[in-house]
């Protein structure tokens, strides 16, 4: 599903009550064109205000908590971020462009250094860009059992920029 010059695979739907028709109209369009639907909470029952108790939605799934649902997205995912410790104050954005993935990856912790890994499926070369001096940086990757492995060190409250690409075969 395509929103400008981004596609997405999986939309995921807050607690909410209302939706506008066109925003259901959207919605029902991407979820037939296979895209995935997840629904925290009670599916929307207003339709532009108006009570609509039977609102259809096709391969939707819903989830009663906070966990079930991240755990559906974390099935969902092609990757996962392992660290040397704590990792709860790391915050990640990820972009898919075509063979290209790009990582924000920002350390929220003011004492210390994060030192992780990103594991991708698949052989991947990995750069880092500096947007102050607009370098891009080859990083070491190690390839193991059909998954790229990216360490990196992101600086105390610090954040990295890394993106990949899909090696040809």
């Amino acid at each position: 599903f395509c929103v400008g010059k981004m596609s997405y695979g999986t939309l995921v739907i807050a607690d909410i009550e209302v939706l506008t028709e066109k925003t259901y109209a959207l919605i029902s369009e991407f979820a037939k064109n296979g895209g995935k639907v997840y629904i925290k909470g009670d599916t929307p029952c207003r339709l532009d205000g108006k009570y609509a108790p039977n609102l259809n939605f096709e391969n939707v799934r819903t989830f009663e908590s906070n966990e079930q649902l991240i755990r559906a997205l974390n099935g969902d995912k092609k990757w996962q971020y392992i660290c040397d410790g704590d990792a709860s104050q790391t915050v990640i954005n990820h972009r898919v462009d075509g063979d290209q993935n790009y990582f924000l990856v920002h350390n929220g912790d003011c004492r210390k250094e994060k030192i992780g890994n990103i594991v991708l499926d698949g052989t991947h070369s990995a750069y880092s860009f500096d947007a102050s001096t607009r370098k891009k940086t080859n990083l070491t990757t190690k390839y193991e059992n059909g998954k790229t492995v990216i360490p990196f060190t992101n600086a105390v409250g610090g954040s990295t920029l890394i993106f990949t690409e899909m090696k040809q075969s």
